[in-house]
């Protein structure tokens, strides 16, 4: 297993993925955003923990998703797959630590980069994203009668989702209502504090 990757720098940001598919020159990556390895706290996520779990333990995603892996993985199962499952023990948040120690989350880091392909691993963090966004949203309990009414405000102004409707009337009323605007702000303090 090559060390590919620096250990970790910043909880926010996990190191940079080391692209299989390309040189080592910086100017032929591709455009955009730079693909990212676990951060600490991604690590310690029981649902990111269980979704790697599922991904490599799974005999037939090796099989009909020969895609999402490296060869090197796939020609050497078992010695990655023991390889990872030790590291996901090491790195099993505890009461004493809840986050993984920088040298076993480099670790699992590294042996990622190597069972994850490029186009494999791009799959993992837009589940790990969808992961996210999920537990970031709260789900308000609403009339359908009510509900029916968004949906048809949704289509008149022509917003893609419930959620940018609803953004759009917060707006409207913030601007009839400034005393609105501070009332907002102080609010997002105090979920930004909890």
């Amino acid at each position: 297993m090559n060390d590919t990757t620096s250990p970790l720098k910043s909880d926010s940001l996990g190191p940079a993925w080391t692209y299989h598919a390309l040189p080592s020159d910086v100017s032929s990556r591709p455009k955009g955003r730079t693909l990212r390895l676990l951060a600490a706290s991604e690590a310690a996520s029981p649902q990111v923990r269980d979704l790697l779990s599922r991904m490599i333990g799974n005999t037939l995603n090796q099989i009909e998703k020969t895609e999402w892996f490296t060869s090197q993985f796939l020609n050497g199962t078992p010695t990655l797959t023991v390889t990872f499952r030790q590291l996901m023990r090491e790195t099993e948040p505890t009461k004493s630590k809840p986050l993984p120690q920088e040298t076993a989350l480099h670790s699992l880091n590294v042996c990622l980069n190597s069972i994850f392909s490029d186009s494999g691993w791009k799959l993992v963090r837009r589940r790990i994203s969808q992961i996210e966004r999920v537990q970031k949203t709260t789900r308000p309990v609403i009339s359908k009668t009510q509900y029916d009414k968004l949906v048809l405000f949704k289509d008149t102004i022509g917003a893609k989702s419930v959620d940018a409707a609803i953004d759009e009337l917060l707006s409207f009323y913030k601007d009839e209502h400034p005393a609105f605007s501070a009332d907002r702000e102080a609010l997002g303090e105090l979920v930004n504090h909890e």
